[in-house]
């Protein structure tokens, strides 16, 4: 500070005037209104770099420093600025199970995309999971741990998703959906950004999710999902067909489902006539005419007419149809008759998991 009669001289001088262009930006920082720059470049500036972002007022802009993507906040959650190479999310090392209503997960990793972008793809974001999460399909959202959506489901396939509070979440949640990807759930105002997709079932309304894959529930092992025991799920019991048949298994496979695998048997119908014995060949089909595996039961003559058992086949079928659906035909060329029964043993999911 000056005081009267002291002696300024020039390095005095220089000293102030350097203070102020020195220290002017803590002279206006932080700002408390509005920064005009009146239409003209601001060169040199240096976006706000963070591994950890947590303000997500509309507007703000700053740069993750995992992944180096510039994002900006806009209604609660983060979206990419300028060109990006996007990608489906994915999870790895998930076990689940799906019993009753309630669809507990677990998994060793996930990369989630960013919600909120159309297409329901966005820039990948690593989630390290750090503990398991349960979903309910009975409880009215959208809300964290429930459904997506206040009213309860229709008897429809439902998917199960996982979601984080996005860049660096290493506690990620679930949330239930009738809405499978890319579009993917709603989870605008949970602040949750990113989503992952586990699963989908067939959900029941007079029974719940149990009913999907028998009265047991099921288990998820990466994009697999299993019938728990004790149930079993019959797809076909002695189908006699002699020209291809459809069977439409739409009620216990989801329409998302790449294929299901399934064993084949002859639970009784099948007969070996005395003195000739038994020749049939049973086909699977993917779609109409497209056979996917042909197998023969052969049973050599007999001294007296005899039940016949053709062994068990697995088969697995992707699912090319509007409609999760297989074609079977028997054709018996010696004996009386061809039955055959199908089991569901697991069907796949699309999560990218193996």
């Amino acid at each position: 500070m000056w005081v009267n009669g002291d002696v300024l001289t020039a390095p005095d001088l220089d000293a102030e005037f350097d203070n102020i262009i020195n220290n002017a930006v803590g002279l206006i920082s932080p700002l408390t209104t509005t920064l005009n720059a009146g239409f003209n470049q601001v060169t040199g500036l240096l976006l706000e770099q963070n591994a950890a972002p947590s303000n997500t007022t509309t507007g703000y802009v700053f740069m993750y420093t995992p992944n180096d993507i510039v994002y900006i906040a806009q209604n609660g959650t983060y979206r990419t600025l300028g060109p990006q190479t996007f990608h489906q999310g994915r999870v790895s090392g998930l076990t689940g199970s799906l019993i009753s209503n309630i669809g507990s997960f677990a998994a060793q990793g996930y990369s989630a995309v960013q919600s909120g972008l159309g297409s329901g793809l966005g820039a990948m974001t690593a989630v390290t999971a750090t503990s398991s999460f349960s979903v309910n399909t009975q409880t009215a959202g959208p809300i964290v741990g429930g459904r997506d959506q206040a009213a309860p489901f229709a008897s429809t396939d439902i998917h199960f998703y996982m979601i984080s509070t996005g860049l660096g979440s290493t506690s990620p949640q679930g949330i239930c959906s009738s809405s499978p990807p890319p579009t993917g759930p709603t989870i605008s105002g949970l602040n949750y950004f990113n989503w992952t997709y586990l699963c989908s079932a067939k959900y029941n309304v007079g029974s719940s999710v149990e009913s999907i894959i028998g009265n047991a529930g099921g288990y998820v092992r990466g994009g697999n999902v299993y019938p728990r025991a004790p149930t079993v799920v019959d797809l076909l019991t002695n189908g006699a067909a002699i020209g291809e048949t459809d069977v439409n298994i739409g009620s216990y496979v989801p329409s998302i489902s790449p294929g299901w695998t399934m064993s084949l048997f002859n639970v009784g119908g099948m007969t070996a006539a005395v003195g000739s014995g038994l020749v049939v060949d049973h086909s699977i089909y993917a779609e109409s005419g497209l056979i996917r595996e042909t197998f023969r039961t052969q049973i050599p003559s007999t001294a007296a007419s005899a039940a016949i058992s053709m062994g068990t086949y697995h088969v697995t079928v992707p699912n090319l149809r509007t409609t999760p659906e297989f074609g079977y035909r028997g054709v018996v060329t010696v004996g009386t008759s061809g039955h055959i029964s199908a089991r569901l043993i697991s069907y796949r999911v699309p999560n990218g998991d193996n």
